[in-house]
């Protein structure tokens, strides 16, 4: 955490695994023939039928996720690029990605290109289109004209009723200027303005609009309105100074409907050093939240601290105190005498056989600390694992001798490669790999039964190539069980393995896979959802939709009848759904299914008297004459009309709002509205 922490340029949502910046890795060229265990995917330039050569291409799919840190650094993307092999696009504009598992995303880059696909394996190629990928450059400058480092600058989207939705973050270098790509986001059916401005806990700060049609070649200059400066402290109970790691955040108490209300109070941050965290352009004449709370230490004013600065240019030290601090460690982690782990996932554990997934900055460095419950006496043990499958594994111990309950600062330690534990290979029992399956390894708990879920040794896994091979690294103190996984297969049984065994064979029973698409009504789409029944009556496999596109995965071979709901009320059932083990299966009766005259529209409008203050109602439906209803299936500001979907013809409506008297209308009909 620390410095590394801090926002440098992150594209939030789907969007953050690229970026205009170099690769992090070498890139290999693609051969122009197929290769067995991979899927073609074609990039093209935008207005051009030709393949793109030479594009860079990465795909993310929910493997990848599994080694993530569960504290994502705010540069996530940078860490996600050098997590993920490149594939390069050839003569043809086509790139060979080992085949993902289940649903992922795609990501090409260019210079000054992007594009970017979430789906699911289909027949034939997948096909990117690249977009003209242009830098918007920001200048942050303050009243007096002067640049100013370190700001995070936001790039917000908004819809018609302009609620806001943070799309991209950066940090302005030492001369202000902060670069956005608001290209990425062009044809997104959510966005339909895009606006910058500056994240700081000022909830007036300054807005500008940006035209995707006429980006400005100079900067676009934002101004700070005035500001003082906040000094957070954290003081123990005799009010000495603690150390800690981390960020204090500044937060607004009473946000305001508008672009502004979708930056999450956390992005408004500054970093902890030697227990005093310093917000040095925080906002004047706005009453803000300022939380103390960090990494492993809780404070007593647990709830934040209302401060307000009046005049420009005040300093006002605000200082919090820890109720309760947990063993923490900062570390920087080496690969080699002077050679940071920079940006590395790494498993932390702790004596007591728990871990922590965290990451390495910029520097190498790590901060954690122990979990709730840890009590050290004498020495303590502290592993760390590098967690990145891709690469080398590498692993050390550090021992120390805690000098208090606070943070220790231990200095470099050096990650030497882990040995070979075991390999093999697995498939579906027939001689076919499974290719991206995930390989889990457990040990036996002192009792001699297999470790529950949340201690399995979840830093001892591997991820399948082309052929199905894996490799795991590491070392195990007591019996060794392997289990494999696959988004297409059920799940495997766990085999015991000799440490270093290197033909380990793990067998995967492969499944089958049930598409289906709704066909609604104009006006009519709802969130329905698809169930597959098996012969016993009860629902089967996994279901996912995107795109409009449902899929119900891991279905054992047979036969299944296809229910739509939408709600807790069954609109449709297709029996007779046949499902053969590694196929999808795409009746022509449920693509589509046609919905008509079984969802219903109905709009309302909400008015109040006009001295009311201005508010929002919700709308609860339920089925006229039943019992069911549907909670809080619409919302809007009192004045505004609202469009509710029903699979009753018939509803009664309740609509609420916040110091109005409740209303209540039976037997509306779905043909109608009303007002």
């Amino acid at each position: 955490m620390g410095r590394g922490w801090r926002a440098r340029s992150a594209v939030l949502g789907f969007l953050l695994l690229l970026s205009a910046h170099p690769a992090g890795q070498e890139a290999a060229a693609s051969p122009a023939t197929a290769q067995h265990g991979s899927i073609p995917i074609r990039v093209r330039r935008a207005g051009e039928e030709r393949g793109a050569a030479g594009v860079e291409v990465r795909v993310m799919d929910a493997r990848v996720q599994r080694w993530f840190p569960e504290r994502m650094p705010t540069e996530a993307f940078e860490l996600m690029r050098r997590l993920l092999p490149s594939y390069v696009s050839d003569a043809e504009g086509i790139a060979w990605v080992p085949e993902p598992s289940g649903f992922f995303g795609v990501f090409a880059r260019a210079e000054g290109w992007f594009g970017a696909s979430s789906t699911a394996l289909r027949a034939g190629p997948i096909e990117i289109e690249l977009m003209p990928d242009p830098l918007l450059r920001v200048r942050v400058l303050d009243r007096g004209g002067k640049p100013v480092a370190g700001m995070s600058v936001a790039l917000l989207g908004a819809n018609a009723r302009e609620a806001g939705m943070l799309l991209e973050l950066a940090e302005t270098s030492a001369d202000g200027i902060a670069g956005l790509h608001p290209g990425r986001f062009r044809g997104n059916d959510r966005v339909e303005r895009m606006f910058v401005a500056v994240v700081h806990g000022d909830p007036q700060a300054q807005l500008r609009d940006v035209d995707l049609a006429r980006l400005p070649a100079e900067p676009l200059e934002l101004v700070l309105r005035p500001t003082g400066v906040l000094e957070v402290v954290l003081v123990d109970a005799d009010g000495k100074l603690v150390e800690a790691v981390g960020r204090a955040h500044l937060d607004v108490p009473t946000r305001a409907r508008g672009p502004l209300d979708g930056i999450p109070w956390i992005f408004s941050g500054a970093s902890y050093e030697h227990g005093r965290a310093r917000f040095a352009h925080a906002p004047v004449g706005v009453d803000l939240l300022l939380r103390g709370a960090t990494s492993g230490v809780l404070v007593a004013e647990e709830g934040g601290k209302r401060v307000r600065l009046d005049t420009e240019g005040e300093r006002r030290e605000v200082v919090f105190t820890v109720s309760h601090s947990f063993l923490a460690v900062g570390v920087r982690l080496l690969r080699g005498p002077d050679e940071p782990l920079v940006e590395m996932p790494v498993v932390v554990r702790w004596p007591d056989g728990r871990d922590q997934k965290a990451c390495t900055d910029l520097g190498g460095r790590l901060s954690t600390w122990a979990l709730p419950g840890f009590e050290s006496t004498g020495e303590v043990r502290v592993e760390f694992v590098t967690l990145d499958p891709n690469r080398e594994r590498r692993s050390a111990t550090l021992v120390f001798t805690p000098r208090g309950p606070h943070y220790h600062e231990l200095g470099d330690l050096g990650l030497a490669p882990e040995p070979l534990l075991a390999s093999g290979v697995v498939d579906d029992g027939r001689g076919k790999p499974f290719v991206r399956a995930e390989v889990q390894a457990y040990e036996l708990d002192e009792s001699g039964r297999l470790s529950p879920a949340h201690r399995s040794r979840r830093d001892l896994f591997a991820i399948t190539d082309v052929d199905g091979r894996f490799a795991l690294y590491g070392t195990a103190q007591r019996k060794l069980f392997l289990e494999a996984s696959h988004d297409h297969a059920l799940a495997g049984d766990k085999l015991e393995v000799a440490p270093g065994d290197t033909d380990v064979r793990l067998e995967l029973a492969r499944t089958g896979v049930i598409e289906a698409r709704a066909r609604f009504p104009e006006g009519a789409e709802a969130s329905v959802h698809f169930l597959a029944i098996d012969a016993s009556g009860k629902a089967s496999g996994q279901h996912s939709m995107l795109q409009g596109t449902h899929s119900i995965e891991r279905l054992p071979p047979g036969e299944y009848t296809l229910r739509c709901t939408f709600g807790d009320t069954t609109l449709v059932e297709i029996p007779g759904v046949v499902v053969r083990a590694g196929e999808t299966t795409r009746d022509p009766r449920c693509t589509p299914l046609d919905l008509t005259g079984k969802v219903h529209r109905i709009e309302v409008e909400v008015h109040a008297a006009p001295d009311t203050p201005p508010g929002r109602y919700s709308v609860v439906v339920r089925e006229h004459g039943g019992t069911r209803s549907l909670d809080a299936v619409g919302s809007a500001a009192l004045g505004e009309r609202v469009a509710l979907r029903s699979p009753w013809p018939v509803v009664d409506l309740e609509l609420r709002a916040a110091g109005l008297r409740t209303i209540v209308l039976e037997h509306v009909s779905a043909a109608s509205e009303q007002p």
